[in-house]
């Protein structure tokens, strides 16, 4: 059976607050409860957000899995086919690792539920991971319900009302991130951005 990188329940304007996840038997977050304290290490910007230069979304909505190059996923590992899915969040494309074993899998989402980077930072503060960081001058949120070593999220902010999401899931025997699955989604988050860049 594939693992499926763990997808988050932020819906934005429609939750109130969210205290943590628990992955459940299709791979989906379930509320959960999280007592471990936040972590911070890296490049901490003020919690106000500004975005200079703003950056769309809109033309990969409909093919997400473009948002990639073939050289950029090769960058990132060896994969099965990419899937696009779309779900309440938005469009998203994922990328399982061709050996559970050791190869990571990766996927990105489109936000398209009305989240933005405020609301992500208000309701991702509670997890045992939450750190506010700039990736390529843009305003992100690191975050994971248990402690950042094997899953992470990144949620980078492009514009006012988009958001996207990058997420991962590192093995134990990856060679470059093992132990540190946040510096992989910060990674990804980094080649979307260029991709959107153009």
């Amino acid at each position: 059976m594939k693992r499926r990188v763990l997808a988050i329940l932020i819906i934005g304007i429609a939750i109130s607050s969210v205290t943590a996840c628990s992955e459940d038997s299709t791979g989906r977050a379930t509320p959960g409860n999280s007592t471990r304290p936040s972590s911070s290490s890296t490049n901490t910007v003020e919690s106000s957000t500004s975005i200079s230069s703003q950056l769309s979304f809109d033309a990969f909505k409909s093919k997400p899995c473009d948002i990639l190059t073939a050289q950029q996923v090769a960058s990132l590992g060896t994969f099965d086919p990419p899937e696009a899915e779309n779900d309440a969040l938005g469009p998203s494309c994922r990328l399982d690792g061709k050996d559970i074993s050791v190869d990571p899998s990766y996927e990105v989402t489109f936000l398209t539920d009305g989240s933005t980077i405020e609301s992500i930072r208000e309701n991702a503060g509670s997890y045992a991971v939450s750190r506010e960081t700039e990736i390529d001058s843009y305003p992100a949120v690191i975050f994971d319900s248990t402690d950042g070593l094997l899953n992470c999220s990144t949620a980078v902010g492009i514009a006012t009302d988009q958001v996207f999401l990058a997420q991962t899931n590192i093995t134990e025997k990856d060679p470059d991130y093992s132990g540190n699955a946040c510096a992989a989604a910060e990674n990804l988050a980094s080649l979307v951005l260029e991709s959107l860049k153009g």
